[in-house]
Order: C-alpha cells, then sequence, then structure tokens
C-alpha cells in the first residue's frame, strides 16, 4: 500500500457519509418496511445508537494497532498465515459485496432508466468509472467526494422537502402496533446493509487518515448525518406511499419522487432522487472495491493494487451478472443469507479480533512485568 497517501478528517468523514448512504435510500425503505410495516421507520432509526457503539469498537480495535490497517492488524493478531486467510477472507467478502451492489445499479437502470439497454453493457460502464476513479488513487476519489457531496445533499434535501405536501401521519398510526420483534427485525436488516459493512474501512482508517483528526468529526457525526437521511427517506416513503404499497415495490422512493407535483417547473423528479443515488453507489462501490483490492494484494504479496485492478473489475462485472439469478433469489438471499454473511464478517469477526488483540496485550504486559520483577 502507498504509505503517501493521506486523507484529512474531512475526506474520510465524507466518504463514511456517503457509505452508510450508499444503497439505503432506495433499498432500505422496502427492506424495513417488509419487515415492520408502518414501524419501518422506528427500525431505522434504532440503527443509529448501535452503530455509534459498534464504531467505538472498531475505533478501539484500530486504536491498539494505529500505524496497521486492518490487514495488517490481522497478521499482528493471528499471525502470518492466519492473518493472511482472514485478509483473503475479506477480499472473497469484498467481493461479493461489490458485485451485488454493482447488481443493484444495473439491474435499477436497466428497469427503471434505460430501458433497452442490456445489464452488461450497464454494469461494464459504470464499473469502468470505478477503474478510473482507483487508477488515479484513494486521495482522488475523497476529493472527488467533497466536491459532489454538497450537489447530493441538495438533491436529497430537495427531495425530501418536495414529498413534505404529499405527506399522510395516518400511514405511520398506531406506532408499534404489532410489538417491538418486527422493529428490531428491520434494524437488523438495515444494520447489515449500512453498518456492520463498515469494517471494510478499517483499511483506510486510521493509517490513511491524519492523525490530529478527531473521532467525532471522522466517524460519529458522518455516519449520524447519513442514518439521519436514511430514516427520513424511509419515513416520508412511508407516510406518502402507505406500507403496503412500499413494501411491494423494489425501489420505492423511485415511485415517491414520481409523485411529486412541479407542473411549469420541473419535469421527471425521480430522476433527480436517480442522480443522487448514482453518485453516492459510486463512492460506496469504489470503497468496497478498493478494500477488495487491499485485500487480495496483502494476501498474495502483490506490490501495488492496480496491477489487479483491471482483472479484478472483469470478474466483478461477471460476478454481478451471475450474483442474483433473478428478483426473488435476490430477496431471499437479503432476507437470509445476505445478514448471516454481514453479521460474521462485519460482527463476529471484529469481536474475535478484539478479544484476541486484549489476550495478547495483557499476555505481552504480564511477561514484561515478570522480566522486570526477575531483574
Amino acid at each position: 500500500m502507498n504509505n503517501q497517501v493521506k486523507l484529512n478528517q474531512r475526506q474520510f468523514g465524507l466518504l463514511v457519509m456517503l457509505f452508510v448512504i450508499g444503497t439505503s435510500i432506495l433499498l432500505t425503505p422496502s427492506s424495513a418496511t417488509g419487515a415492520a410495516k408502518h414501524d419501518g421507520w422506528i427500525g431505522v432509526i434504532l440503527v443509529l445508537p448501535i452503530g455509534l457503539l459498534y464504531l467505538w469498537c472498531l475505533n478501539r480495535i484500530s486504536s491498539k494497532y494505529p500505524d496497521c490497517n486492518l490487514l495488517e492488524i490481522n497478521e499482528e493478531v493471528f499471525g502470518k498465515w492466519l492473518g493472511r486467510f482472514l485478509s483473503f477472507s475479506i477480499g472473497f467478502f469484498g467481493m461479493i459485496t461489490s458485485a451485488t451492489v454493482l447488481y443493484i445499479i444495473g439491474d435499477f437502470m436497466a428497469m427503471n432508466i434505460l430501458h433497452s439497454t442490456p445489464t452488461v453493457y450497464i454494469n461494464m460502464l459504470f464499473m469502468a468509472v470505478i477503474i478510473t476513479g482507483l487508477f488515479y488513487g484513494l486521495e482522488t476519489i475523497a476529493r472527488t467526494a467533497e466536491i459532489f457531496v454538497p450537489w447530493i445533499l441538495v438533491l436529497l434535501v430537495f427531495i425530501i422537502l418536495a414529498s413534505l405536501p404529499n405527506i399522510n401521519l395516518h400511514h405511520v398510526r398506531p406506532i408499534l402496533e404489532e410489538g417491538i420483534t418486527p422493529v428490531l427485525s428491520a434494524t437488523l436488516f438495515e444494520l447489515s446493509n449500512s453498518t456492520l459493512t463498515l469494517f471494510i474501512l478499517l483499511i483506510i482508517y486510521p493509517k490513511l487518515v491524519n492523525k490530529n483528526s478527531k473521532l467525532s468529526k471522522t466517524l460519529f457525526r458522518p455516519y449520524a448525518i447519513g442514518i439521519f437521511f436514511t430514516t427520513c427517506i424511509t419515513f416520508i416513503t412511508i407516510t406518502v406511499l402507505g406500507d403496503t404499497l412500499t413494501s411491494i415495490q423494489s425501489v420505492p422512493t423511485y415511485m415517491l419522487a414520481k409523485n411529486i407535483q412541479l407542473e411549469g417547473m420541473i419535469e421527471r423528479v425521480e430522476v433527480v432522487l436517480a442522480i443522487s443515488w448514482i453518485l453516492t453507489v459510486f463512492f460506496k462501490l469504489s470503497l468496497y472495491f478498493y478494500g477488495t483490492l487491499q485485500a487480495f494484494t496483502h494476501a498474495f504479496h502483490i506490490t501495488n493494487y492496480r496491477l489487479i485492478l483491471v482483472p479484478m473489475a472483469i470478474v466483478c462485472i461477471c460476478l454481478s451478472l451471475i450474483v442474483y439469478p433473478n428478483v426473488l433469489f435476490a430477496s431471499e438471499w437479503d432476507s437470509t443469507t445476505w445478514i448471516a454473511f454481514s453479521v460474521t464478517f462485519g460482527g463476529v469477526y471484529p469481536l474475535l479480533l478484539w478479544i484476541v488483540s486484549t489476550i495478547r496485550t495483557r499476555l505481552s504486559w504480564s511477561k514484561s512485568e515478570e522480566t522486570t520483577n526477575d531483574k
């Protein structure tokens, strides 16, 4: 990894925020409503305190090894061979996740905007942009985020404000009608989508982020902003469309934008939402794919990730065409396998890393104390 790459706290914070928003602004309303009906927005709110605690835990792990990234921490904690196997596993996780995100953007564009365009060409075109960005490096991606974030936020705020006249609060009543269990199911899915996957950013943080960065500005605040926008979009989608219509739509926020009436002023408002979503997905997929490349580079002792950039991109494109054979399989995968997949890598793995690193640290302290006493 190029040690000259450095991001400031603003740049990394923006990447965290875009990563959290990512695919959530289109997919979360449907999945949360499918699990908790009109209480789905409550499930998204509950993600915030859990996610902040999760980020604190990730920071505790990384703070023990401030000069190492996640892949190097694996070798420090688990040893050379097991550490490299875990790095390879992270690369596998990143590749599968990158392929699913690429499938989502390709399927969305083919179904809603570019109706006559084969999905494979959309995926190839989108991946070509990812290749270009990563070829120029992570700093270029971060500076691009600084340029586009104001426009993304303006577009999201516009969608939220323009939808306010169509809100019907009867769609969210009565609150907690079916109890807390369905709400927790919605929370778990959103955690698996926007939070538990944040562990892959430890490949960047804190090694490649300026040392004087503050935790609140670098992680907590950007994460909270991302969850805030996701919650707002989910709440407005439910209150405008109702829980039944929201749950059966694959991209309900796209239909939400179609309901915005600004005749004589702006047409095709739904494309405004699509533009903001395409931009956030670009950054989320870039971070996923960057982590994938670094993991495989570290596992196989490759000097520079750019050497495998194009071949791995081709693999990702091919995998995106077969990862979801059909919509029913995608729905079943997201509600069952994906949750277990993300909890294993984003929950069990960091917990194991924390426990083993703590044990090794205490053992090293006890050995040093015994050595001092012998002297």
